[in-house]
Order: structure tokens, then sequence, then C-alpha cells
């Protein structure tokens, strides 16, 4: 059995909107890829593209937003020529914003690309593939954008939203986290009741219901469940990185109106841990690892351990780089992209059909 790590990286501002491109985009990121190829692993970058559009329409009145988009293309192409993937990431909250003297003022509760009309949601995801596809193909011939992830993972109208992803010629989705649940005024998602299975092709009606002859294939970010699991939270790593995104970051967007009780109260009863190598240290996400494997209850030869990250919370990558090593020295595990484990078993399903 051979567990591939796929480290993700949601590539973004704050959820309200605010934030500064340089802080919370292009420095940690670089920070966090040096880490990475220093021991050979590379990163799949889900690159935020409704953000993008709003900087580039208000360009107009504000010329630095064009220097910021720049400064993100150059990036996108830089990781890209070194071997690293990007794929695509959109918060619909980008979409109906208004600008002003203090910047950007998103619409928070339009968080669910399912909310949109079926030709809308077509019609940002061909633009967005197109966008990074004519970026990176020049330099990278073989490049595809094959890969998406829904904004804070809501995308309640599962059948629209496979539909749309499947018309526009997307084969890999990665937005569950299995055990996961959340009802908020930013989120909302039910991923408790899913298949046992590492990775499964979809059906066309459900993220969470798998079909022998599905065309989108969910890698869902691993994560362990059950209330036993919360401590894995309350670690120096976490307090750190919260500590220095207070300095730039006051309000959460999903803690917008909640006292200290409800936030508390959120935390306490959450049921789920997702293997975040921004929040969790080394040593638990060793354990998540390690239970993935022990309990791969698939069966499979072939076990995606999907992480996840944001590059405005890359902070602290001393616990990551003792995860990378561990995994570095393991001869069961190596280092893919999401590219790289799509072409794989592609292949090999491929293989297989025509020898029988």
């Amino acid at each position: 059995m051979m567990q591939s790590v796929l480290f993700t990286l949601d590539y973004e501002l704050f959820g309200d909107g605010t934030g500064n491109v340089t802080r919370e985009q292009i420095n940690p990121t670089y920070e966090l890829i040096e880490v990475l190829e220093q021991h050979g692993a590379k990163i799949t970058v889900f690159f935020e593209y409704g953000q993008y559009m709003a900087y580039e329409k208000e360009a107009i009145v504000n010329p630095e937003l064009a220097k910021d988009n720049l400064l993100i293309r150059e990036q996108l192409l830089d990781l890209a020529n070194r071997g690293h993937d990007i794929q695509l990431h959109i918060h619909p909250t980008w979409l109906n914003y208004t600008y002003g003297s203090t910047g950007f003022d998103l619409s928070i509760n339009d968080f669910d690309i399912t909310d949109l009309e079926f030709d809308d949601i077509v019609a940002i995801l061909l633009k967005g593939k197109a966008f990074l596809e004519d970026l990176l193909t020049p330099s990278n011939p073989s490049y595809k954008c094959i890969a998406f992830r829904a904004g804070a993972w809501s995308a309640s109208n599962n059948e629209k939203y496979i539909r749309a992803l499947i018309e526009t010629g997307f084969y890999v989705d990665s937005t569950v986290v299995k055990g996961a649940y959340l009802n908020s005024s930013y989120g909302n998602f039910d991923f408790r009741k899913h298949p046992s299975d590492e990775y499964w092709y979809c059906s066309k009606l459900s993220l969470l219901e798998k079909s022998p002859i599905g065309n989108l294939l969910q890698l869902p970010i691993y994560s362990l469940k059950g209330y036993r699991h919360n401590h894995i939270y309350f670690n120096k790593k976490r307090k750190l990185v919260e500590r220095q995104v207070k300095g730039f970051y006051k309000v959460k967007a999903t803690d917008k109106n909640l006292s200290f009780i409800d936030k508390l109260m959120r935390v306490v009863s959450r049921d789920y841990v997702m293997a975040d190598f921004n929040f969790v240290n080394s040593d638990n996400l060793i354990r998540m690892f390690n239970y993935q494997r022990k309990n791969n209850s698939s069966n499979s030869l072939d076990i995606p351990f999907v992480t996840i990250g944001h590059s405005k919370t890359s902070y602290q990558n001393i616990e990551l780089e003792k995860f990378i090593k561990f995994v570095k020295n393991n001869e069961s595990a190596r280092f893919e992209t999401i590219s790289e484990f799509h072409g794989r078993i592609s292949n090999a399903s491929r293989i297989k059909k025509n020898s029988q």
C-alpha cells in the first residue's frame, strides 16, 4: 500500500475581502514553497479567481490593484514552471461586492456557488479555467486546469454543481471533508454521510455517492471524526499562527455577530478535525497519516492523504517541515500533486479496461 501526500493551498485573501496580496498571498506562499522544495515536495495551489476578477475590474479606479494582480500572475507562472500544480477556486462572495474608499465589501451571504444560476456557474468556471490555461500553457504545454474546490466548501445543490463541473471539463473536485458539518452565515455543508473509500468517482447526483461510471473524481480533504480529536486544534502552533494573523484580521468572516461564548461553543462542539497543515502540529499530522493507513477500510493499494492550508495563514512552518521529513523517510509514501495523482490513476484505469 502506498500513501500519496497531497499538499493543497487555498490561495486567497481573508474571508471578508480584506488583506494585502503581498502579505497574505505572495510572501507566505514563497516561504511555504521553500520548505516544500527543500525536501522534494510539491503543492497544488487553488487560485481564487473571484478575487482576481474583482481586482481587475477595480484597477481602473485603483491602479495598485493591477500591480497586485501582476504579482499573482508572476507567482502562479513561477510555481508552475517549478513543477507545482495550479487549479481553480472561487468564492462567490466576490461576485457581488461593492468597492469604495475603505476597499472591498463582499456579499458575505452569497457563499454557495450553487445559489447562482446554472449558466452563470458554467460561465465563471469557463472563464477561470481559460484564464489559468492561457497564463500557464505557453511555458507548460501539458498544463490543464482539471480540478476545483468550492469556496467555503459550500455547494449544497450537488447535482447542479457536478453537472456544471463536468460540462466545463473538470475531472477532479476536492471540496468534501469527510464527517464535516457546518450551518452558518458563511458556509453551509454536510459531509457526514460519505463513502468509506479514500477517494471515489461521484454519481451525477451527489458528491457523497460513488458511481462506477462517474466522471468526477472526489479527493476529499483528510479528517478525523469524533469529539475525542478536538484537542488537536488546541496546540502551540495554532495559537502562534492565530496571534500573528489577528494583527491584520481582527474579526473572521465566520465569527461576525458571534459572542465569545458562541465562538467557544462552536469549537468545543466541533466533532471533526481536518489535516490542516497551518494549524495542526507535526505530531498530529503524523498521527492522522498513520491512522489513515491503519484504517483503510476500502483496502485500496493507493491512498491519497489530502492536506489543506491557506496562504493567508501559512506561518510557523517548522512543524510542517517535521511532517515533510517524516513522509520523505517513509518508503510507503510519496509526494504528489492533484494533477499527478489523477493522471496516474486515470492511466491505470485505462490500462485495466484495455486488458479486460
